[in-house]
């Protein structure tokens, strides 16, 4: 040092990597090297001729000021380490060496070396902080069991998460030797080589699953890897770090048992399950299917798609069936003939599209044999038809039947009226019992019509309002001789409800259902009511008769159901029938309790009506008036007594057996009236014969039919051709009443 000169010693100074600084005997910098100046955060230019002790500010120099006014008092080297604020505002940890220079035993001046410990200090206590929190960090989490030993086992680390899986304390586990801890006797002394190798070579042990012991000496599964740290200057150490599988495994039992059952469930479902990704690649089927397309299981399955197992065709079928689904993002269900011709069978598909968050992955389905079902189906549908063309022959029978009773017996009722009117008295009994029997016999074809005419569906409701009072007193009145006769009392509630329904039609229901009570009542009597029930307005028709067996209420109201009772009283059986459907037909409901030997209630539901503001205006009717009256008839017998009738009553009377011959007789002289048969002949109808009279005569010609025939097919035709149609027989009072009403209503 002594050999260089002043420059060379400044070029050191100034190179050094320590800031430096020197102060004279007044405390003033006289010097400071580039590397202060980069400590300091300032120009070299600001520090030198500054004052240590004032020109710093108190927050650079408080902490310094001790260790200087220490070295300067001492006149020793000083060592100092404190925490500095530069003058550019930055705090710093400084650290290094203050030696005070003496001139004549006096202070001089000093000498100070400066080193930023800050950057060191800081990656220090980096460390530090990162150590604690990396243990602490192995302390909290709760599945991760991390345990540090040394070559020979002996643990020297425990965590909390070891304590809970392994069931030993920190205090119980450190110390002692891992494997007599927690490995198993028989992979010990494999485990024990593993881990010296790793201490050897510095190659950890392989990852894996193990099944350790706990301190009660039951198994733990847990995922194992290792890890070997050296630092180097440190002892090597070697961690293993155990993950919890117990509620994986447990989790995945449950899974593999769930799975099981659900593939036991498909595999015994009677028909094929299915399902498709978006390929239509099949992800799972049950074995019904791999048996139906014969392959060997239904993993084997899993991966193809229906290329592999159908014919090209069929295949491309079955993908768009699968697209349409997806892109309607609908169920589907279709029923198909399937197989070869020597063997075919029918199959129901039912595919619905699988939705995974929202979007459609693919399709799932199952498909059946329905053979059998379809079979029965067909069956039921043979019977069906067959039991309708039973039905239809049935009524053409009926109607035939009813066509050719009503014609003798149409004119046999008007010749019983004849004779009525002229027999002498002693035989004027004998005649109203003939006329009895001509009744009983035309209610039975009244019943038959009725039957034709509601199963025709020609029968309109025509709703009013009106006291049922007025409706039950005229049917108390009309059956009463009948009671009377047999002892009976036949009685009634007077009741101010007000109704809606169609009149007609509701006198007809509990026309039959009063008569049955009478005819099936042998002692007691016949009570009628109107009463409410729960806000409903319901009419009962009680009786003391015979009553009805619990297992027959449901056949009743059968077409021809009658019970077993005296023959003498038995009616058409088609009274309750007739009520039944009058009752579907007006949407009313029919209740019925009885018990054999004590009697019967049939009741019917009815809609409250509202009271009429004005009694209704009465028709006016004209008295009879003799007419010209054109006849026509192609049964002679009948042709005779229509005659034979209106004669009597004054009327001139021009008969035909056909169109032709009537027009002939009447010679272009328009009748007051036509009334013609239905039936006429094998191409002609009682229509055409008014079709031909009105082109000739004018529109407003009054004309009615009388027919005997209930053909629902006919009475449908009839009911839209706009003619009045009426059914044989009919009484002289009956016709003479008709033909006023169709002469006055005739504008002419």
């Amino acid at each position: 040092m002594q050999n260089l000169d002043p420059a060379q010693y400044q070029d050191i100074v100034d190179s050094l990597q320590d800031g430096l600084w020197v102060a004279d005997h007044e405390h003033r910098i006289i010097y400071a090297n580039p590397a202060m100046a980069a400590i300091a955060g300032i120009p070299r230019e600001q520090i030198v001729g500054a004052n240590v002790l004032t020109d710093f500010g108190e927050e650079t120099i408080g902490n310094f000021r001790h260790f200087y006014m220490a070295a300067v008092d001492s006149g020793k080297a000083t060592k100092y380490q404190c925490l500095v604020v530069t003058p550019a505002g930055r705090q710093t940890l400084q650290g290094g060496w203050l030696t005070p220079r003496q001139k004549d035993g006096k202070f001089s001046g000093i000498i100070c070396t400066v080193q930023d410990l800050s950057q060191a200090e800081n990656a220090k206590m980096l460390l530090q902080a990162s150590e604690s929190r990396f243990r602490d960090l192995l302390e909290a989490i709760p599945c991760v069991a991390v345990q540090g030993y040394g070559p020979d086992g002996t643990t020297h680390y425990w965590n909390k998460a070891s304590e809970r899986i392994y069931g030993y304390s920190a205090e119980e586990a450190i110390g002692r030797n891992l494997l007599e801890l927690i490995v198993p006797a028989d992979i010990r002394e494999h485990v024990g080589r593993l881990i010296r190798k790793t201490y050897e070579t510095g190659r950890p042990i392989p990852a894996g699953e193990l099944s350790l012991l706990r301190k009660d000496g039951s198994p733990v599964a847990v995922f194992s890897s290792h890890a070997y740290v050296h630092v180097p200057g440190q002892q090597a150490e070697m961690f293993c770090v155990d993950i919890d599988l117990t509620e994986l495994k447990r989790a995945e039992q449950t899974l593999r048992r769930r799975e099981s059952y659900q593939r036991a469930l498909l595999d015994n479902f009677p028909f094929m399950v299915w399902l498709k990704d978006e390929q239509s690649r099949f992800l799972a089927v049950n074995r019904a299917f791999a048996n139906a397309f014969q392959w060997p299981s239904p993993a084997s399955l899993v991966g193809r798609n229906d290329y592999d197992i159908t014919t090209p065709e069929q295949a491309e079928l079955y993908r768009a069936d699968d697209q349409a689904v997806m892109d309607s993002g609908c169920s589907r269900q279709t029923e198909e003939l399937s197989g070869p011709p020597e063997h075919q069978y029918w199959v129901e598909t039912y595919k619905s599209p699988v939705i995974v968050d929202g979007k459609v992955t693919g399709t799932v389905g199952f498909a059946r044999d329905i053979t059998a079902r379809k079979k029965v189906e067909m069956e039921l549908l043979a019977a069906k038809a067959e039991a309708e063309t039973a039905n239809r022959s049935k009524s053409n029978f009926l109607a035939a039947a009813s066509h050719d009773l009503r014609q003798p017996l149409s004119a046999l009722s008007l010749y019983v009226g004849l004779l009525k009117a002229t027999a002498p008295t002693e035989c004027v009994s004998l005649v109203d019992n003939i006329q009895n029997c001509v009744g009983s016999l035309s209610e039975l074809l009244t019943d038959l019509l009725d039957v034709s005419k509601l199963e025709a569906g020609v029968v309109v409701p025509k709703l009013s309002d009106y006291a049922i009072d007025d409706l039950l007193g005229s049917l108390v009145a009309l059956h009463a001789a009948e009671a009377e006769e047999k002892g009976l009392r036949l009685r009634w509630r007077p009741s101010k409800a007000q109704v809606r329904s169609d009149q007609q039609l509701l006198r007809r229901i509990l026309g039959n259902l009063i008569a049955n009570a009478v005819r099936y009542t042998r002692h007691g009597g016949v009570l009628i009511g109107c009463r409410r029930h729960q806000g409903r307005c319901w009419i009962e028709v009680w009786d003391t008769g015979i009553g009805i067996p619990a297992e027959k209420t449901g056949v009743i109201f059968e077409e021809f159901t009658q019970l077993g009772v005296d023959p003498l009283s038995r009616g058409s059986g088609l009274g309750l029938a007739i009520v039944a459907k009058i009752a579907a037909l007006l949407g009313l409901e029919i209740r019925l309790t009885s018990r054999p030997g004590r009697g019967s209630m049939f009741a019917i539901e009815l809609p409250d009506g509202d009271a009429p503001s004005s009694a209704p205006a009465l028709p006016s009717v004209r008295s009879n008036r003799n007419l010209r009256i054109a006849l026509v008839d192609d049964n002679p017998q009948v042709l005779r007594a229509l005659a034979l009738t209106l004669q009597s009553a004054g009327h001139q009377v021009v008969t035909a057996s056909d169109g032709q011959s009537l027009f002939e007789q009447l010679n272009g002289s328009a009748p007051d009236i036509l009334i013609s048969d239905y039936r006429l002949g094998l191409t002609e109808s009682g229509y055409d014969v008014i079709q031909m009279a009105k082109s000739r005569f004018g529109a407003d010609l009054p004309a009615f039919i009388i027919t005997g025939d209930t053909d629902p097919a006919i009475i449908r035709s009839m009911s839209g051709r706009g003619i009045a149609v009426h059914y044989k027989p009919l009484s002289m009072e009956s016709l003479q009443a008709i033909i006023n009403e169709a002469v006055e209503r005739s504008p002419t």
